[in-house]
């Protein structure tokens, strides 16, 4: 039960903090961007109805749709086995599912659960081509009771870049993070990069490590302890501070569907929800107060900024003002070029890291099918004596399996390698766009004396990229047999086209 002294201490800070962005409102619409009163009022709303956004965060292929699908007990969220989500979904508390789509022109639109994927998957709406905003969803869950929200955020890393500065764009906003680590691989430098970006952002981080399910129960608390020992480091805490939920949202999400299977208790949900629940009992009211706090303090420095450069632009002689305006102009033009420099040298340096890896393909290409070859007449010759769907369908499960046990050695060794490479080309790249970043501050302080406020976070680019192999969504050997056997053709014939079949499909099939 929240303490009567506490909630009316709450609710007198709260209403002075109203009163301060009213103020604030009033100020910031005189004589300055639109935009400024506009962040100010929303800040003040999200303040008066509590919005308290608890946004889940983390690298692409983490689990953080399957996250929330459990935490609300439905498979709201579309999920797949490949990067999929690309636009921020908000679920707030309603008395009946249902679903709204926001659209950057300012129209809204509604939509069924059902039908969401056509808005926020890569796959149905790549690079947002559609141009959503964001996609709301109201649901009777528990955790959404008292303004909070779960937010669902694209992940990133991925080799879509629009999902990262999605993700970046929305993360101002979050008052509490759920940062989403898995057992298998544990954390990477990138993850740490951008998991110092959220610190400077939500006032809360919860750290799961999710897909506990990959792991035996020696590599679990083998994997926590490393883990421990490296979000230590990083935020210079005692390893004993540092509390990591072990959780599996696959088992959560199944053990919720079916009680019975006993997968809920094993998944690590339910301590993960008695942690949530304490701590937006205790917590969520000063630090919703907090965080508003700084954006307030944020806005209104931004905001001083902007009054002192246009005093000195009216306290300086219009000639003088004019030349230093001219100058900023050219300096401007400089950055452009700057900008289109550091762009060419992106596309030039991954150009020659893809032509390497290309090279490297070609290479393992060469040497690996004509034992892939050799090895599938072998098992066509051994297993010929089955049926002929069972034949077909046989070799192609056994072909996926080799191929999948041949590549995935060869497969790590060129992460390593195309990983190196990425993170020497980002590392010079990243330290030339501050460089450029960091003269535009200077240059404008300097032309007309005045304080700017530096943007806080650097650029980075991603110092590890992933890549990862497809094997069986598209073999094609069992199509074709099937259109042999709808025109009758005997037996012997289909068996013999089926192994020509099998071999033709084996290079694309590599290539994927």
């Amino acid at each position: 039960m929240v303490d009567e002294a506490f909630l009316s201490d709450y609710q007198t800070l709260r209403d002075h903090f109203v009163q301060l962005t009213q103020n604030a409102e009033q100020i910031l619409e005189t004589n300055l961007p639109a935009r400024l009163a506009e962040e100010c009022r929303a800040l003040r709303e999200k303040i008066e109805q509590g919005q308290f956004n608890l946004v889940v965060m983390g690298q692409f292929k983490r689990g953080k749709s399957t996250l929330i699908n459990a935490l609300l007990g439905e498979a709201l969220l579309p999920t797949a086995v490949v990067p999929l989500t690309s636009v921020v979904t908000v679920v707030r508390y309603g008395t009946q599912t249902e679903a709204e789509v926001a659209f950057q022109d300012g129209t809204r639109r509604q939509t069924s659960v059902e039908a969401l994927h056509e808005f926020i998957t890569e796959r149905d709406n790549p690079k947002n081509q559609k141009g959503v905003e964001l996609v709301e969803i109201r649901h009777p869950a528990r955790i959404l009771h008292e303004g909070v929200q779960l937010v669902d955020t694209p992940g990133v890393g991925s080799v879509f870049e629009h999902n990262t500065d999605v993700a970046y764009q929305f993360m101002p906003k979050a008052d509490a993070v759920l940062f989403l680590i898995t057992a298998d691989p544990p954390i990477s430098k990138e993850e740490l990069h951008f998991l110092s970006d959220v610190r400077e952002h939500a006032g809360k981080i919860f750290f799961l490590k999710n897909k506990i399910d990959h792991l035996s129960a020696a590599e679990l608390e083998e994997s926590l302890a490393f883990t421990r020992t490296i979000l230590a480091e990083n935020l210079r805490l005692p390893p004993g501070e540092i509390s990591i939920y072990p959780i599996s949202a696959k088992w959560a999400f199944e053990g919720r569907r079916l009680p019975q299977n006993g997968l809920l208790q094993k998944s690590g949900l339910p301590e993960l929800q008695k942690a949530l629940e304490r701590f937006l009992m205790q917590e969520k009211g000063n630090l919703l107060l907090e965080n508003g706090q700084r954006r307030l303090h944020n806005l209104l420095t931004r905001a001083k900024s902007l009054l002192e450069l246009e005093l000195k632009a009216i306290s300086t002689p219009q000639t003088e003002l004019a030349e230093k305006l001219e100058r900023f102009d050219q300096h401007q033009r400089t950055v452009a070029q700057e900008k289109e420099d550091i762009h060419h040298l992106i596309r030039g340096g991954l150009e020659t890291i893809m032509n390497g890896f290309d090279e490297e393909v070609k290479r393992f290409k060469k040497a690996q099918l004509p034992e892939l070859e050799t090895w599938l007449r072998e098992r066509f010759a051994a297993a010929r004596g089955a049926g002929v769907k069972e034949l077909a369908s046989l070799l192609e499960n056994e072909m996926r399996t080799k191929i999948e046990a041949v590549f995935t050695p060869w497969r790590k060794q060129q992460e390593q390698s195309v990983g190196k490479a990425f993170a020497r080309l980002a590392h010079r790249l990243s330290a030339r766009a501050n460089e450029v970043i960091d003269d535009i501050y200077t240059t404008a302080g300097t032309l007309f004396d005045v304080r700017i406020q530096k943007y806080e976070r650097e650029e980075k680019l991603a110092d590890e990229k992933f890549f990862y192999f497809k094997v069986g969504d598209e073999f094609s050997a069992l199509e074709p047999l099937e259109n042999l056997l709808t025109y009758g053709i005997a037996t012997l014939v289909s068996k013999n086209v089926l192994l020509k079949k099998s071999l033709a499909a084996l290079p694309p099939q590599v290539d994927k």
